[in-house]
């Protein structure tokens, strides 16, 4: 997805960035009441404050001479004293949600009070009714005058209407990035130019109704439409470094773009500010694109299908525990324990505590065979959970696990120093404790390889008798928790799938990290994944 922005003369952006102070604006509070001699308006991206907001007279997205500008407050309004009856532009400031500088330039036609990268469509050639034919949302919604980003009560007025404006800045944000990657420019200017090519390039694509998400989902094919029109529009304002067939950019970058917004598009309410920071922030459709720039000017083929799996291999990466199965070895003795059957009603029944020399083993591989980022890290926490009126609760997390690539496949290292909380409660819910075991994880300073054939093991009774040793300090009872639990593992940082490549359920294990003196959560860390969820029966 694409947009068409005339290229702004490094003069004319100064003028911009000057005229009105665009960083601050006035207070929302001191806004006067519209009235014949004044308009009034909102921009979202989330709530946009200290943006420039232009009223563009010629429609030609600069701030010329004679043209007003305003700033816009903490809640994203403007006031225009006097009236302005064209259509506006926004661009700079930060979003109040994700606390990230706003990326791009949105608009809106004369007479619309909100700006947004929806409206922005609207003002690039989509007909309303095409903009929510597009994104799925409730025929007959106002784009140009509903606010997106408003609350009552804390929650979302129209959560798929601000959904869907995240999801639309989410793309218009990435491609025009990556282009002007491509173009190897990165100043504002550049990125505001590309940002409205990929917006016209939406328009033009979109206009044949196709529809670009359903149901949770987005069109790849759409996508890749949008990219490939873009690109050309983009290579008409700037000279790309490496000449990029714009059929073969658009297959290659379609799948990575569409899961990154897919993320927001899925995200619950309380996640969606998380979420949508994250991908504003992932910077490695535009990274993988401009190292591989030079593969680019060949037509669609094999060629661009690989390279679109390596990206997606690259955003997406994933484990697999080969035949979905762990084993736990107590000396001699030795028990397989399948997905499938933890998965079940019935679940797997586990002799607690463990003991101490139990081992779980298990072998990993990596089908998308991705090489991890520079430093990059993954997160874990698991979630044993009881059922049938007790409260007994095990939770806890570890960080900073470190994952290279090597010769003989994934390396994964589980530090002696790592970060690690563990929270438990009694099967009563009168004891609960926090004990920080990163100096102290005991047996878990583990290399976990994906090289075919080997077996990989964790000292598991070890670490869980450790952890319940420094728990039943403040409660004993711990020792005698029997009973069925759910329980929920999930990594952060790479998937953890099926052994034939199919997802895992979404899931999120928040892990109390401090308690106030009465026993409630004062602090608490989430890990969000792809996870296992079943069910745990402890016994004598």
């Amino acid at each position: 997805m694409h947009f068409h922005l005339r290229l702004i003369p490094a003069v004319a952006a100064a003028c911009l960035l000057v005229s009105c102070g665009g960083g601050g604006g006035t207070d929302p509070g001191a806004f006067p009441n519209p009235d014949n001699t004044s308009s009034a308006g909102v921009a979202v991206d989330g709530y946009l404050r200290g943006s420039t907001v232009l009223c563009d007279s010629n429609g030609n997205g600069m701030a010329d001479s004679g043209e007003q500008t305003v700033g816009t407050g903490r809640t994203g309004r403007f006031v225009f004293e006097p009236a302005c009856s064209a259509g506006l532009v926004a661009y700079g400031g930060s979003s109040v949600d994700t606390g990230l500088a706003f990326v791009g330039a949105i608009r809106t036609p004369a007479g619309g009070t909100v700006i947004s990268p929806l409206t922005t469509l609207v003002a690039s050639g989509l007909t309303q009714a095409q903009v929510l034919a597009a994104f799925d949302l409730p025929a007959g919604t106002d784009l140009l005058t509903v606010d997106p980003a408003k609350t009552t009560g804390g929650a979302l007025d129209n959560p798929a209407l601000m959904r869907s404006t995240l999801v639309a800045q989410q793309l218009l944000q990435k491609v025009a990035e990556t282009l002007a990657g491509l173009a190897g420019e990165s100043d504002a200017t550049a990125i505001r130019a590309m940002y409205t090519a990929v917006a016209d390039a939406f328009a033009a694509t979109l206009v044949s109704g196709d529809p670009l998400a359903n149901n949770g989902e987005l069109d790849e094919d759409v996508i890749a439409g949008i990219v490939a029109d873009a690109a050309d529009r983009a290579q008409a304002l700037y000279t790309f470094t490496s000449p990029v067939n714009s059929e073969t950019l658009g297959i290659v970058m379609a799948g990575a773009l569409a899961i990154q917004a897919e993320t927001i598009l899925v995200a619950s309410e309380d996640d969606l500010a998380t979420v949508t920071a994250e991908a504003q922030t992932n910077g490695q459709i535009e990274s993988f694109i401009v190292t591989n720039a030079g593969l680019l000017n060949v037509e669609p083929g094999t060629a661009a299908a690989a390279l679109s799996t390596l990206l997606l291999a690259q955003l997406n990466p994933y484990l697999a525990l080969v035949d979905d199965e762990i084993r736990l070895v107590n000396g001699s003795s030795e028990t397989a324990y399948a997905f499938e059957e933890f998965q079940s009603t019935a679940g797997v029944s586990l002799a607690w505590p463990l003991p101490e020399p139990m081992m779980m083993e298990f072998s990993i591989s990596d089908p998308a065979a991705y090489t991890p980022l520079a430093g990059q890290v993954i997160s874990a926490a698991v979630s044993i959970t009881e059922t049938g009126g007790g409260q007994g609760k095990l939770l806890a997390y570890i960080d900073n696990v470190a994952i290279q690539r090597t010769s003989g496949g994934l390396r994964i290292v589980v530090p002696t120093n790592a970060s690690a909380i563990v929270y438990g409660v009694s099967s009563d819910g009168a004891k609960k404790a926090v004990v920080d075991f990163g100096d102290g994880v005991v047996g878990v300073s583990n290399t976990l390889l994906t090289t075919a054939g080997s077996t990989n093991s964790i000292a598991v009774g070890e670490v869980i008798n450790y952890a319940i040793n420094q728990l039943s300090n403040d409660f004993s009872d711990i020792y005698g928790l029997r009973g069925t639990y759910d329980m929920t593992v999930t990594l952060n940082g790479v998937e953890l799938r099926h052994a034939d490549g199919s997802l895992l359920p979404a899931v999120s294990v928040t892990v109390p990290t401090e308690l106030t003196e009465t026993g409630g959560v004062a602090d608490s860390r989430t890990v969000a994944g792809r996870g296992l969820v079943g069910r745990l029966k402890l016994t004598d």
